[in-house]
């Protein structure tokens, strides 16, 4: 197990992100491109693993690396520090880490992977964290049977979030009535995959959709967790707690580059961030920045696995989701007319924050399923 690390050791980690943030994900972030320079997160990711920072089985402290599972506000506010330059860079180091982690849970490794678990309806309902025998009429799709001796997988997966370099991906399907991990490689024959484009936001990650027809699976492909739901309900919280770190981020920088901004422009003969409205605008942003830190304070330390954690970092993705697009629009509004404009990188974060919002968990899913724990809990 994983110990603790000391306040110091966690503070120079946050130096190192903060300066590979600045040196290395910040020069790709032209005004040039709308969305940085996208040709260089290949290059990004290839440092971030040679710094340490992407998690591996070799770089165990990387972003939710199985050695910070005991840091796990470190892992959020590494996230928070990346996403102030770009939502979606951070978002490659968030799937990443989110796969190792799983891997280490399934004692298993995985070469360069993602997590799949979307399926065309959404995420899993809470019956489906408990059991697959549950009264929702809804069947998961993604089975697997045995036919002839072999093993077989149909079904498919949604807005899969794929990394340059992607190698493999877990899934979870249905094997019976029981939940099962199974980890199988991209290339494999037989996937159809499709591209989710156009897309508005964090185009630093490539979006597909898999389909599965017919497709053989082999033992190996198959990991035996007798825990497999407990599992499910870790990379849920760790998922949402992750994207919520990272609008939080998002709006931080928002709110930079707004502050930035209306103390170099004048109107009236006055710098504009001495206007009443200008000053109220930043005032909120910051307001609704405060609140998604505290929401994180408070959910960072996870300190059981159940399903009481799980409706309360649903929670917490849902409020920051909502008051991470406030505090953008508020920064963007200071800009007047200017915020849209690709020039200022505003009307990027704020396509990258209304994606966020709805990855993961819809706010109508989150609202469903907050409620639907709470009637069982």
């Amino acid at each position: 197990m994983s110990e603790r690390l000391s306040q110091q050791e966690a503070h120079e980690f946050l130096l190192l992100t903060q300066k590979f943030t600045r040196q290395t994900v910040q020069p790709a972030m032209s005004a040039e491109f709308s969305d940085g320079d996208l040709s260089k997160i290949p290059k990004i990711l290839e440092q971030a693993d040679e710094t340490g920072l992407l998690a591996s089985s070799e770089n165990t402290y990387g972003i939710w690396g199985k050695d910070l599972d005991e840091n796990p506000e470190l892992s959020l506010q590494m996230l928070a520090h990346l996403a102030e330059s770009c939502a979606g860079t951070a978002a490659c180091f968030h799937f990443r880490g989110l796969a190792e982690n799983a891997a280490a849970l399934l004692n298993t490794e995985i070469r360069n992977g993602v997590l799949a678990l979307q399926e065309s309806f959404g995420l899993p309902f809470a019956g489906h964290l408990k059991n697959l025998q549950a009264e929702n009429p809804i069947k998961w799709e993604t089975r697997l049977t045995q036919e002839d001796g072999k093993w077989i997988l149909n079904g498919g997966k949604q807005f899969v979030y794929l990394l340059p370099g992607t190698e493999e991906f877990f899934i979870l399907a249905q094997k019976e009535e029981q939940w099962i991990w199974l980890k199988i490689p991209l290339q494999t024959p037989g996937i159809l995959r499709t591209a989710a484009e156009p897309r508005s936001g964090l185009r630093a990650c490539k979006v597909e959709h898999f389909q599965f027809d017919h497709i053989p699976l082999h033992d190996d492909n198959i990991l035996a967790a007798v825990n497999a739901t407990e599992i499910l309900q870790i990379i849920l919280i760790k998922n949402w707690l992750g994207l919520s770190a990272i609008a939080l981020g998002t709006a931080r920088g928002a709110l930079n580059s707004a502050k930035t901004y209306t103390q170099q422009r004048y109107q009236g003969g006055s710098l504009i961030k001495e206007h009443d409205a200008v000053r109220g605008l930043l005032a909120g942003a910051e307001a609704n920045i405060q609140t998604i830190e505290a929401l994180l304070n408070s959910r960072a330390q996870i300190s059981k696995e159940t399903l009481k954690e799980v409706r309360k970092a649903a929670m917490c993705k849902w409020q920051a989701m909502e008051l991470s697009s406030s505090a953008v629009t508020d920064a963007l509004q200071t800009m007047g007319g200017y915020g849209y404009m690709e020039d200022y990188g505003m009307e990027k974060r704020l396509r990258d924050t209304t994606v966020l919002k709805s990855m993961a968990g819809s706010p109508l899913y989150l609202k469903r399923l907050i409620s639907e724990l709470d009637e069982d809990l």
